[in-house]
């Protein structure tokens, strides 16, 4: 199991009573993918929310970005562009791009980030290079 992915399921006991604590985003932080939906993604994605009404980071293939309107826990894209290079990882990048598009809110929450919307959850832990 990947060491990232390890603690983040470590820290998952750790939320429901850290959930009265709830803040806002924390910036600047960039954030790393864990999983999606539940699940391992198989591919690795960034986040990265250091600049003010602005979202940027790395998808499974390209770099991306987009407006972010973000006020309490609503968490909204604009326009998402991303630069096109081929990878063989195309089709994973394409569904990560979508979901971040649907998108709605965001909690943070003992080192977890959780952007959920469209039925969909992305659980993202801090970048550690």
């Amino acid at each position: 199991m990947k060491p990232v992915l390890l603690a983040a399921l470590l820290s998952l006991p750790t939320l429901a009573a850290a959930a009265d604590q709830a803040g806002p985003l924390p910036m600047p932080q960039v954030w790393q993918v864990v999983l999606v939906d539940g699940k391992e993604p198989g591919w690795t994605a960034t986040l990265n929310l250091s600049e003010p009404g602005q979202l940027f980071g790395q998808a499974p293939c390209n770099r991306y970005s987009a407006p972010l309107t973000q006020e309490g826990r609503s968490f909204r894209l604009g326009n998402l562009a991303a630069t096109r290079m081929a990878c063989p990882q195309l089709q994973a990048e394409d569904r990560f791009l979508g979901l971040l598009r649907l998108i709605e809110a965001a909690d943070h929450r003992a080192g977890l980030l959780l952007l959920t919307g469209g039925g969909h959850e992305i659980r993202l832990v801090p970048l550690t290079e």
